[in-house]
């Protein structure tokens, strides 16, 4: 190369350096464009360090994986692709945006967190969460939605569930359930949920796990599992309880309570 044409690139390299903020790209040969402010993935990749207020994971990367490696999000984290080999976060954190997972089609995405962080998340579609020890979720809002979180070191504060949405905690532990006309399923020996609040026809099963509280209101409770067990059960309005397996520590009802009751064999209340 002519020693002009060479000063010319590292000049170019050392004013991109100097003037983008320092982001550095990885995503093995495949196509993402970013600026400052926003960062759009077009094609599976790796994708390492920076700041961005927007983080796009676009429709173009279908069902492969993207990991995004030491990235801070602040305002907005989108996940139209992905698959079951996961949207990965590593050491990175979207604490302060907030994230949407909306893929149509295709696997359903998987976002695996590794010593990150996720914020308010909203999901429309199908999504799986999953995380390690390092890792927590501060809520997720699901309408109409199926969402599984999974994995025994998984932790999310809150979920909210309406318009039909399937909620299924197969690992870790979740804080607080709000469920309106949905199906909430907790499974796994050593998942625990601290709070379920069911109202308007929401289904709660519990076949293998600790649930602390479960506040039903005209809702169906289901507890079918040798190593099932509803603490606290509270009923009001016109509510359905079945154990046919697992244990119901404490069951009690509210004045307006109108309760359908079967026990079976191996079940104890």
């Amino acid at each position: 190369m002519d020693n002009k044409v060479l000063i010319a690139v590292v000049a170019v390299v050392v004013l991109a350096a100097a003037g983008g903020g320092a982001a550095l790209l990885l995503n093995n040969g495949h196509n993402g464009t970013s600026d400052s402010s926003i960062l759009n993935i077009d094609s599976p990749g790796t994708y390492t360090g920076g700041e961005y207020e927007k983080v796009i994971i676009g429709a173009g990367v279908g069902d492969g994986d993207v990991t995004l490696k030491g990235v801070k999000i602040l305002k907005e984290l989108i996940i139209r692709g992905g698959g079951s080999h996961s949207v990965t976060m590593e050491d990175s954190d979207a604490s302060q945006a907030r994230t949407s997972i909306e893929k149509e089609e295709g696997e359903t995405p998987r976002v695996n967190l590794i010593n990150s962080q996720l914020g308010e998340t909203d999901v429309t579609g199908r999504a799986i969460i999953e995380g390690d020890a390092n890792s927590k979720v501060q809520s997720v809002t699901a309408d109409g939605a199926s969402v599984t979180f999974q994995g025994e070191n998984t932790k999310v504060e809150e979920v909210k569930a309406t318009g039909n949405t399937s909620v299924n905690i197969t690992g870790g532990s979740v804080t607080t359930v709000e469920a309106v006309s949905s199906t909430v399923t907790v499974s796994g020996q050593s998942t625990t949920v601290s709070s379920v609040k069911a109202t308007e026809n929401t289904t709660v099963s519990v076949t293998s796990g600790n649930v602390t509280n479960v506040d039903a209101s005209g809702s169906t409770v289901n507890v079918a599992g040798e190593n099932a067990t509803i603490e606290n059960l509270d009923l009001s309005g016109q509510s359905a309880v079945s154990v046919q397996n697992g244990t119901v520590d404490s069951m009690s009802m509210q004045k307006d309570a109108q309760v359908s009751l079967e026990v079976g064999a191996d079940g104890t209340l």
